[in-house]
């Protein structure tokens, strides 16, 4: 499934599904914690309009023409120590040639062909206490679905500012807290819920280290801080499939925008692995892996592999550890990496690749993970450490490899 596709899904799902309430038994502690975030944080949380206005007319039915123009509304907030800085959802700001959504998400959204779609011109609103201000966004990626943006024309002391807390630390079972502007229609509305799991890998975008919670989040909370007893904000609303099933984006990931200027994305390895592990049918018995039949026939799916042996050694050398490689970008030939052993190689299908930069992966997502923590960008270099399966063995190898841009990024 291609990263494109993914992105245009995930935002697609994010501003087009209704979040349902969850109900919450409140005593008179948590009712204390819930009115002290509320009234502490309240003034930093701002509504976000953006509205974009399309080359194109539209006749109504007294036959006055006029612009045809679409509306997002969501939720921003500002940040402790920053004067005019907020952070909210990249798919709720627009940059200037945003491929994404002059295309893909205002084709979905309008129903029109997305060949046809042409921006005139775009404006982001900032909305606080009754007044309209401008938002201009300094750094965004689409990867993450997070922005930072300057509020232009407004003082320190017109909008208060929300602490940060440290996502790492958020637990299945933690109650958490959440005030946004629901339906786009009410301001700073508060409402509460528990985390259900942490570290979730779903497929619905690109880059995903969510955190699930039953919390009661709507259209219009996109962008919406989450907060833990503390009054700290430790995740950003994503969006959710159904009335209790809803994601959040942790707030740690917003580091690796602070320092950036415009557009931030995931570099790519040349290859993609399995997002996360398949539902094994093999066991260990002591320290042995018990390959069963089930696991080889997926593995010889994925990999296209057909040596019998060879699907073994990857069955057990793959069984609760590594990131196994399901797909080449053939196409692109710098891909090709230059082991630390002198000769040409490049990582392929069937490898099974265990850390990058000494950082233990598991996952395509815990790639993708140490990829965007590493802050670094097309044209780095990386140490990979895999192993491949060669004569019914896995062969441990290091290679020296040169990140590029993902092919499918806009």
């Amino acid at each position: 499934m291609g990263k494109r596709f993914l992105l245009c899904l995930s935002i697609i799902l994010a501003v087009s599904f209704s979040m349902g309430v969850t109900p919450c038994l409140a005593t008179p502690e948590l009712q204390n914690i819930g009115n002290k975030i509320f009234k502490e944080n309240v003034s930093a949380i701002c509504d976000i309009e953006t509205v974009i206005e399309l080359d194109k007319k539209e006749t109504d039915d007294n036959g006055v023409s006029s612009a045809v123009t679409q509306r997002f509304r969501g939720t921003g907030y500002f940040i402790e120590g920053e004067e005019n800085i907020l952070y909210t959802n990249a798919h709720m700001v627009r940059v200037e040639n945003d491929e994404i959504v002059t295309n893909d998400i205002m084709s979905f959204l309008m129903g029109i062909p997305p060949e046809t779609i042409k921006i005139k011109k775009y404006t982001n609103k900032i909305i606080l206490n009754g007044k309209v201000y401008r938002g201009e966004v300094i750094s965004f990626s689409h990867d993450i679905d997070a922005a930072i943006v300057r509020c232009i024309g407004i003082k320190k002391e017109d909008h208060g500012g929300v602490k940060i807390g440290n996502s790492d630390l958020v637990k299945t079972g933690d109650l958490i807290w959440a005030i946004g502007n629901s339906y786009g229609e009410f301001s700073q509305t508060l409402s509460t819920g528990i985390v259900s799991q942490t570290h979730r890998v779903i497929g619905f975008g690109y880059l995903e280290d969510f955190i699930q919670t039953m919390a009661p989040l709507y259209p219009g909370n996109s962008g919406s801080p989450i907060f833990n007893y503390k009054g700290e904000v430790i995740a950003m609303l994503k969006g959710g499939p159904s009335d209790d099933l809803n994601f959040v984006i942790p707030i740690n990931l917003f580091k690796t925008l602070k320092n950036a200027k415009g557009q931030k994305e995931v570099p790519c390895l040349g290859v993609e692995a399995m997002l996360k592990d398949f539902p094994r049918s093999s066991t260990r018995l002591g320290k042995e892996i018990i390959v069963n039949k089930e696991d080889i026939e997926i593995l010889r799916e994925i990999t296209k592999i057909t040596e019998i042996k060879n699907l073994i050694a990857l069955a057990k050398g793959s069984f609760e550890r590594g990131a196994i490689v399901v797909y080449e970008y053939n196409q692109f030939n710098v891909f090709q990496t230059v082991s630390l052993l002198g000769h040409t190689t490049k990582l392929k299908k069937g490898d099974l690749i265990l850390k990058i930069d000494n950082k233990t992966v598991k996952s395509g997502a815990d790639i993708r993970m140490v990829l965007l923590y590493s802050n670094k960008k097309a044209g780095d270099m990386v140490t990979v450490e895999y192993e491949s399966p060669e004569n019914g063995k896995m062969i441990k190898k290091i290679a020296k490899i040169i990140l590029m841009d993902h092919p499918q990024s806009n």
